[in-house]
């Protein structure tokens, strides 16, 4: 039901470089953040692609989701099924500061 992929490479490139305390990609290399959930017949996806180290978070949240599904057999109804799912998250915090350089 879930599926989640923060760092998928897609192009190999060089190592990092180390410029002003942040993590430089160049620019033969892209990261790709995905999050990926399939609730029901509905798929919700966030993708993002970048150069460099992204340094926030990504997050996704979904308070609720409820699927009602009816069946039939030969026009008659026959059954009811009921799905309710509360707080939906999902995060990928993919890189922190150290605290010390966040002032703690």
């Amino acid at each position: 039901m879930f599926r989640l992929n923060p760092f998928r490479k897609k192009k190999k490139g060089l190592k990092n470089e180390k410029s002003s305390g942040f993590n430089i990609l160049r620019n033969d290399q892209v990261i790709q953040n995905q999050l990926e959930i399939k609730i029901g017949d509905v798929i919700i996806r966030l993708l993002r692609n970048n150069t460099s180290q992204p340094r926030n978070e990504l997050t996704a949240i979904i308070p609720r989701a409820e699927i009602r599904r009816k069946f039939y057999n030969n026009g008659h109804f026959t059954a009811e099924e009921e799905i309710i799912l509360n707080s939906i998250t999902l995060v990928d915090a993919p890189s922190h500061g150290s605290e010390k350089n966040q002032g703690f």
